[in-house]
Formats: structure tokens, sequence, C-alpha cells
């Protein structure tokens, strides 16, 4: 189970299927990447498969499943409750809005194509009711792959539909990466091995949920879900493009490569003060450092409309150089590390709180997650409900070692109760 969960593996996976799918050049704007940054990326990824060897050598995964399927058993059922505050507090939100965002061709949230980022909903509010349902999509997704709970399934739905009435089709992805890596790791720590299977069926996961930001690219460009010329114009897709993939995939390898360009633009030019030091501000949550990072930052873009520049430019120019993002890289472990080990001792949100650094790790390929207020708060919140649960055992009389070894008997009773 623990490769398929761990931020590592996502780590060195990301950024080299990124650097392989940018080599292809598509697109016109996938110009020859630095020397300097090539070297960057291979060597951190290079680090980050030594560390993850390491740790499987050493059998460092810890499961928490029995601790969660004793939960299930527990009937722990404040689901509902949670789903229909969020479900409110998006109302609230549209009300405010003037209409639904994806009815009235709004947009909210992190929009990668555009130059200025809208503000939108109530003030503050609506930045926390985004962050919350993230999560809470993840975590009913948690539930949902070990229990198959028809309510925990109708409650991750309900987060999903309000997402995509909310026009963040991003923030959607998200939700069903994390819900494939779920599936994927639980399915791993039941039968020890990955089988042909369930390989087959995230792959298929990943490529429906691809083709799925292509079609809502089109409609949210104010295109028929087909029509794929939009993309193509500003995407500077050149006839090279395989005939066997379908344009709707252009969407994805925009996304997924222009901000590797933007990067590679951004270090050719040489950032006016900095140090090294300075680079923790960026992964200070943006409520905390938005404006003083804001401030020293002057990202350049190939073109305007495609503004993602990897999390690495804000460490390029606050850490004054290529020296920076080598010491955001070494903070990210830091951090990362230290929230696997707090998850570790907590015991009963173990998976989650990995699934959502691997989530973290690889949205950092597009924008700074560290900061982001989206995703900033995915492993604070993964903590907080690692307690809860604890909690909740110990209330029963049952404590988490005594879930990993009894709640495997009880398993049949788990798909009868409400999640």
């Amino acid at each position: 189970m623990y490769f398929v969960s761990n931020y590592k593996f996502w780590y060195a996976l990301t950024w080299l299927s990124c650097l392989i799918a940018y080599g292809f050049g598509w697109s016109e704007l996938n110009v020859p990447l630095r020397g300097d940054l090539v070297t960057f990326l291979l060597l951190t990824v290079g680090v980050a498969v030594v560390l993850l060897i390491l740790e499987l050598g050493r059998n460092a995964g810890k499961s928490d499943q029995a601790a969660v399927e004793a939960l299930q058993v527990g009937r722990w059922s404040r689901g509902w409750v949670v789903s229909w505050v969020i479900v409110v507090g998006f109302v609230a939100d549209f009300t405010y809005q003037g209409g639904i965002p994806f009815f009235s061709r709004q947009y909210s949230g992190f929009d990668i194509t555009a130059s200025v980022q809208a503000t939108v909903g109530i003030p503050v509010f609506h930045v926390a009711l985004i962050a919350g349902s993230i999560f809470f999509a993840m975590e009913r997704a948690d539930r949902l792959v070990v229990s198959r709970s028809p309510q925990a399934l109708m409650q991750f739905v309900m987060m999903i539909v309000m997402l995509l009435l909310n026009n963040s089709r991003g923030y959607v992805v998200f939700a069903l990466l994390a819900l494939l890596l779920l599936f994927a790791a639980r399915k791993m720590a039941v039968r020890g091995r990955l089988n042909v299977r369930v390989i087959l069926l995230v792959g298929l996961g990943l490529l429906v949920v691809m083709y799925g930001v292509g079609v809502f690219g089109n409609i949210r460009s104010g295109f028929a879900w087909w029509d794929t010329s939009y993309i193509n114009r500003i995407g500077r897709y050149q006839d090279d493009w395989p005939a066997v993939l379908s344009p709707q995939f252009q969407w994805a390898y925009t996304y997924f490569t222009s901000p590797l360009g933007n990067l590679n633009l951004n270090l050719s030019l040489k950032p006016v003060g900095g140090n090294w030091l300075d680079t923790l501000l960026v992964l200070l949550p943006d409520p905390v450092a938005k404006y003083v990072v804001a401030e020293r930052v002057s990202a350049t873009y190939q073109v305007s409309y495609l503004n993602a520049t990897t999390g690495y430019t804000s460490a390029y120019y606050i850490g004054g150089g290529v020296l920076g993002m080598y010491v955001s890289f070494a903070m990210q472990l830091v951090a990362l590390e230290t929230a696997s080990w707090i998850a570790k001792r907590i015991g009963t949100a173990v998976l989650l709180t990995n699934v959502c650094s691997s989530v973290i790790v690889i949205v950092f390929v597009f924008y700074n997650s560290f900061s982001d207020a989206a995703t900033c708060f995915l492993i604070p919140l993964a903590l907080i409900a690692g307690l809860l649960r604890r909690r909740f055992l110990g209330r029963r009389g049952l404590q988490v070692a005594q879930a990993e070894r009894g709640a495997r008997h009880q398993v049949g009773f788990v798909g009868k109760v409400r999640s």
C-alpha cells in the first residue's frame, strides 16, 4: 500500500511525466528547457526515489484500514450533517454571487488560464467553504472505498456536484484524484499488491478525468462540449498532435505542460533581491503571507492567458535564484515527513493524510499548493479528522490497536451501517 500513497512516489512520477510530456513538443509553447531546470528536476526526482526506496526497505508503511473499518461498524453518522451544512453554505454563497456560476458562465476558484484571479463569493467564507468541501469529499472518498456505503457515495457526489455548480472543475479533479489514489491504496492494503484489474481501473479513471477536463473546458469557454477549436488555438497546437489521441486531451496537456514552460521562462530572468532564508514564506498559507509573497514575485508568462508557473516560481524569486528552489524542495520534505509522522502517531487517518500530501505534491506542478487557500489546509484537516476518529473509537472503549486487531472480524457488517 505504501508507495501508492507516498508523496515521494508521486513527486517523482509527476515531474518525470511532465518532463516527458513536455518533450513531445506537441505545442509551439514547448520551447527547449534550460539545463539548470532539467538538472534541478532530475536531482530532486532522484532524491525522492532514493528516499522512497529506503522507506520501502524499512517497511515504513502503516495501515489504518482496520481502524477505519471499526469506524464504519461504529455507525459514526455525522456525515449527513456536515454534507447539508456545506450544501447550505453553497446556496448562501450562490445567492451572494447573484446566481449559480456554472449556468451563468462565471468561474470560481483558481483559474490557471486567467491573468488575474477573480474574487467571488462571500469574503473569507467562500474560501473556507471551498477548502472544506474539497477535504470533505476526500474524507468521504476514504469511507466509501473502505465501506462501499451508499451514504458515503451520496455525500461524496454531493460535494462533487456543489463544486461543479461553482464551476470549480479543477477542485473536482483534486477530489477525484484522491478517490483514485485511495481506491488503489486500499485495494493494495487488502490484497498485498496491485493486480492488473485495479491498475486498469485506475488508469481508465485518469483518462475519464482528463477527458472530462476537456469537455468542461470547452463548455466553460462558451463552446459545445465536443468543439476543441478554442484550446487548439490558444494552446498553439501543431499538426503533429497524435491522431490516436482525442483533441479533448489538449486541455489536460496544456494544463500539465504550460506551467513548466513558464517556469523555464522565469529562470531566464534574474530575480531582484531575495534570500534563500526567506524561502520559508513560500510554504505559508495565502491568508497569512499572500501579499508579502505577491509583492516579491513578478512572474512572466509565455502567453498572458496561461499563468500557471508551478510552485517553484515563487521560491525562485523569493529565494534569490535556483538555490531557493532547492531550499523549497527540502522544506517540502520536512513539512510532509512531519505530517506523516504525526498521522502515524494518531493512527486513524494515516492513508487520508498521505493521500492529501500526494495531491498537494501533484498540484504543485501547476501552482503553489502549499500556500493556496484551497489546498494548504488539506493536511491539517486530515490530522484533525484523525483525532476525531480516534476520539470516537475511544468513546466506544476501542483503542486504535484493538481496532487494528479486531475490526476485520466485523467487516461483514460494514455494508449495513450508516456512514
